[in-house]
Parts: structure tokens; sequence; C-alpha cells
């Protein structure tokens, strides 16, 4: 059980659907497995993973990979919440995310 609670953009559950449906079966189940168990480590010890370099502005973001797929979540906290705005692909551009912040 984690001390934060968890939301999540809804354009980002689009995002990881979107992923999880160009899958075969047996990788998706992996891919889920594997992004479950990154968000419970974000949720868990949110401060433990990676700020987003690039990033200058509040709220400060962090990112935590899903190995071996080349997907970041990027999240923030809020009081006690871990937000979840992005399952960023890699081969994306960076902050496409931004208008899904809200503080």
């Amino acid at each position: 059980m984690s001390a934060y609670g968890l939301s999540e953009h809804p354009e980002a559950r689009e995002e990881f659907l979107a992923e999880l449906n160009r899958l075969p079966p047996d990788i998706a189940e992996m891919f889920t497995n594997n992004t479950d168990a990154a968000v419970q480590d974000a949720a868990s010890s949110p401060y433990a993973w990676p700020i987003v370099h690039y990033w200058n502005e509040q709220p400060t973001l962090r990112w935590r990979a899903v190995k071996p797929f080349r997907i970041r979540i990027v999240y923030y906290v809020a009081g006690h919440e871990v937000r979840i705005i992005a399952y960023a692909h890699e081969a994306r551009e960076p902050g496409y995310w931004r208008a899904r912040i809200t503080a």
C-alpha cells in the first residue's frame, strides 16, 4: 500500500490503451504487468525517480521508465497524490503533454 493516492489524466489512459492494443497478447500482458509495477514504484516512492530535465516550471515533473518498453510514465506530486499525465513513448516530442498539467 502506498502513502500516495493515484490519479491518471484521461489522455494518459488513452495512450496506455493505444500501446496495449498494438501489442500481441503475450507482450501486452508483460506490458501491463511492467506498467503496473512502475506505477506502484512511483506511488510508493514518488521522489525517488528522475526529474524531467527540460522542465523548468511548476509542478516538478518526474518520470519512471517502463522497461524493456520505450515508455516513460510522466507524473507529478500534488499533496498526497501522484498524478500521471502521460505514458510517453520515447519517440514522441518532449513536452507534448504540457496542457494536461493542472495544479
